[in-house]
């Protein structure tokens, strides 16, 4: 099973932004599905961080997912059963299609 957004999109967009933006979604998906424990927890803190205000705060998830028009509960659902898998099966991936 695999998190599946469009990175074509990011990848080969010529919005900077918009590639330092899914490189860092990318970069966290691996570190949350990865053996480094404390990445790991990371990770996971990152995902499922609280804002208190109505705006999410720049470079937290919720405010990502909004800059490259993610739905975050959507994209943390697949992930939870991508981690599911891998934890299962022994073998997962975290690409970012």
């Amino acid at each position: 099973m695999e998190i599946s957004i469009d990175s074509s999109e990011f990848v080969h967009s010529e919005n900077p932004e918009k590639k330092l933006l899914y490189a860092l979604l990318r970069r966290a998906v691996l570190d949350f599905l990865g053996n480094d424990l404390p990445l790991k927890e990371e990770a996971e803190r990152w995902f499922h961080a609280k804002q208190d205000g109505i705006q999410p705060e720049g470079y937290s998830f919720l405010w990502v997912c909004g800059q490259l028009d993610i739905e975050p509960e959507s994209f943390l659902k697949r992930l939870r059963g991508v981690a599911q898998m891998g934890s299962g099966a022994g073998s997962s991936s975290g690409e970012l299609n």
